[in-house]
């Protein structure tokens, strides 16, 4: 079993500006995929205003967890 567990920091206009990784999987390619993700998805127009804290930024905290099973 794997967990990614990061953070996702956007501009108040929902500009993706940087990711902090909190907890790595263990695989590199894993961990960075989520990051991927978040970057090539933004800008996320209009996020709500509850979600801007008092820097102007808006954190977006998530955790991914992925399980390899073998079957033979």
């Amino acid at each position: 079993s794997r967990i990614t567990e990061i953070e996702i920091i956007l501009d108040k206009r929902g500009y993706f500006l940087k990711s902090r990784l909190f907890k790595q999987s263990g695989v590199e390619g894993l961990d960075w995929a989520a990051t991927d993700a978040f970057r090539d998805a933004a800008p996320f127009i209009n996020p709500p205003t509850e979600l801007v804290g008092d820097d102007g930024l808006v954190r977006l905290q998530y955790s991914f967890f992925v399980e390899w099973q073998s079957f033979n």
